[in-house]
């Protein structure tokens, strides 16, 4: 690019001007060079950030992602999803708080049925001392008449012998 001046200069001066516009030109030209190649490494160095921070944040996705899945399972386990169908502890431990809760009533059942056979058992013990103290004194009483029976029969026997011998027939 030449300048031109309205003015008119002697003639050592417009060399001179040409000289420094050429060599401002010629700066500009290689500081352009020079700006270009700052901007080409940098922009480099800026896309290999770059792209390093996308690898970065793909894995740090990931590790988040694989971290919400790891933490629904244990809310899934624990029962806190209310999006589940309740096969987690929460469930597991209110089936069990039921399943005791019936158990409890079924040992308190056999308990009272327990008592109430034990109080039978008592009374039949009782009735059992009383009817064995009865069925002895049958047996004794039987054995008295047993006894006397057979001595009356001996008695008879006797009086018939004696009754024969004198010969009252």
């Amino acid at each position: 690019c030449i300048v031109q001046h309205n003015h008119t200069m002697p003639p050592h001066e417009g060399m001179q001007e040409y000289q420094l516009t050429d060599n401002l030109l010629k700066t500009l030209a290689e500081t352009r060079i020079k700006f270009d190649a700052f901007i080409v490494n940098h922009k480099k160095s800026i896309d290999a950030q770059v792209s390093s921070y996308e690898n970065c944040h793909s894995h740090e996705q990931s590790l988040i992602n694989d971290l919400v899945n790891n933490l629904e399972g244990v809310q899934s386990e624990r029962g806190l999803n209310s999006d589940e169908n309740n096969t987690g502890i929460m469930q597991k431990k209110c089936d069990l708080n039921s399943r005791q809760r019936r158990l409890e009533e079924f040992i308190q059942d056999l308990t009272r049925s327990q008592k109430y056979q034990e109080e039978i058992v008592r009374d039949l013990k009782e009735k059992e001392v009383i009817y064995r103290g009865k069925a002895d004194e049958a047996r004794e009483h039987k054995a008295r008449v047993e006894e006397a029976k057979t001595t009356t029969i001996e008695d008879l026997t006797k009086g018939i012998i004696n009754y024969n011998y004198l010969g009252f027939n």
